[in-house]
């Protein structure tokens, strides 16, 4: 039973940090999209993170 809240606690950190690497990710993409706004490669990655985090 003792593993229980370390479980929830391991889960809510897992989510935070899912969240906050995602929202890094994100705004990394948008500050190279501003100074290579023709890249592709840019432009493609970001739909996709924003398909798999939004």
């Amino acid at each position: 039973m003792a593993q229980q809240p370390d479980k929830a606690a391991e889960a809510n950190e897992e989510e935070y940090l899912t969240k906050a690497l995602s929202q890094n990710l994100l705004s990394t993409l948008d500050v190279a999209l501003a100074r290579f706004p023709e890249d592709a490669w840019f432009q493609e990655i970001k739909q996709d993170a924003q398909k798999h985090f939004a």
